[in-house]
């Protein structure tokens, strides 16, 4: 027997139904930032093209790093202000300047770490001093990658995401996050 989508279902009922959908217009929608499922997704999609295979067969990337990129994918307008943060790195006076409008949103991000700590209570991740990792054994944000690639969902953070691996992240820009 074939499952139904939840989409299709709905639909089925309404149509069976005298009832009548109502959209509210002046009414503002929801952030997607704000929304658990997505924010899964994207951390996935971080932490599958970002993290490194360490000498304990674990995937692992810095905390602070990928609390980066996953603000910059989510963001993908802020791209270029880390691209120049990056190549004006050792320039302090330039790097300074322009980090500031990345790091007054990133340092508010709180989101961020409730979805991590959802992660780790979940299983899917664990923490390993500062930084975030999988066993190998766990293929589930390896799969949630993996649908998310098939179902060509988030196209533009997928973007960013990989367009991030081009930037030079040091330790010292991360310091203090």
């Amino acid at each position: 027997m074939p499952i139904e989508s939840g989409i299709s279902v709905l639909s089925a009922l309404l149509s069976a139904s005298a009832a009548a959908p109502y959209a509210r217009p002046e009414r503002v929608a929801p952030s997607t930032f704000y929304d658990l499922d997505y924010r899964v997704c994207i951390v996935a999609c971080c932490f599958e093209v970002h993290a490194k295979q360490d000498e304990t067969l674990h995937k692992k990337l810095l905390s602070a790093k990928l609390k980066l990129l996953q603000f910059i994918a989510i963001r993908s307008w802020l791209l270029p202000v880390v691209q120049e943060w990056s190549k004006s790195r050792n320039d302090p006076q330039c790097s300074v300047w322009s980090s500031q409008s990345l790091r007054r949103g990133f340092l508010g991000d709180a989101m961020h770490d409730e979805v991590i700590d959802y992660l780790v209570a979940a299983g899917l991740m664990m923490k390993a001093q500062n930084h975030l990792a999988t066993s190998n054994a766990d293929l589930r944000l390896n799969s949630l990658y993996t649908e998310i690639l098939s179902s060509e969902l988030f196209a533009v953070e997928r973007k960013t995401i990989h367009e991030l691996r081009n930037v030079t992240i040091t330790n010292a820009m991360l310091e203090g996050w």
